[in-house]
């Protein structure tokens, strides 16, 4: 189905909100201070490794500048009904938008790698017609998926701890995930230190 979705021809969809989406450097730029500004303005201090990781992103924002496609924004297991071994639906498009096809892969990564191979997973899309990521791409979208969730679940942290809400299952859920990404993002940051370091 992500295949089939990224096929699509933006600028040819009947749906203006979509088609009339500019997708270039500043809307990419924009996407990354408003996730950064999301978190800050709800948590209320800084997260360190977050911030160096949206730094990150805008210093290489032209690394996730791929052919403009239809993004679901939030694809996965969890969005996604089947019947006698069909895909059925997918559910919750209230974060679709244009961007990059990369997103959605890496947003996919973590389960797919549960798994089986993400490898063997890009073959598959490819053969469905997807395009195939650069190595480039892949990292810049790592990075930004990881930064993202992170915040979103360091804010709903900060929403139970100020009593905006008391939903137990959520805050149960934010606690896990924002320390499970917050814990990938510093070891992807550190792997990336040590290798421009022996570049250099």
């Amino acid at each position: 189905d992500l295949a089939r979705l990224h096929r699509l021809d933006v600028a040819s969809l009947s749906a203006p909100e979509l088609s009339k989406q500019p997708w270039n450097r500043p809307a990419l730029l924009a996407d990354i201070s408003y996730w950064q500004k999301f978190y800050q303005e709800i948590v209320e201090e800084p997260i360190l490794p977050l911030d160096l990781a949206f730094a990150w992103l805008r210093e290489n924002v032209d690394q996730g500048l791929q052919s403009p496609a239809v993004v679901h924004g939030d694809h996965g297991y969890h969005n996604l009904m089947a019947e006698n071994g069909k895909l059925t639906v997918v559910l919750d498009w209230e974060h679709v938008h244009v961007g990059s096809a990369v997103e959605d892969l890496c947003d996919v990564r973590t389960q797919v790698e549960q798994a089986g191979s993400f490898e063997n997973f890009i073959d598959l899309y490819v053969s469905y017609g997807g395009q195939r990521p650069t190595a480039d791409a892949l990292e810049f979208y790592d990075i930004y998926r990881l930064a993202k969730k992170a915040g979103v679940f360091a804010a709903g942290i900060r929403h139970f701890n100020t009593g905006v809400t008391d939903h137990l299952p959520m805050v149960n859920f934010s606690y896990g995930l924002h320390g499970a990404f917050l814990k990938m993002l510093t070891r992807k940051l550190d792997g990336m230190t040590a290798k421009a370091v022996s570049a250099g």
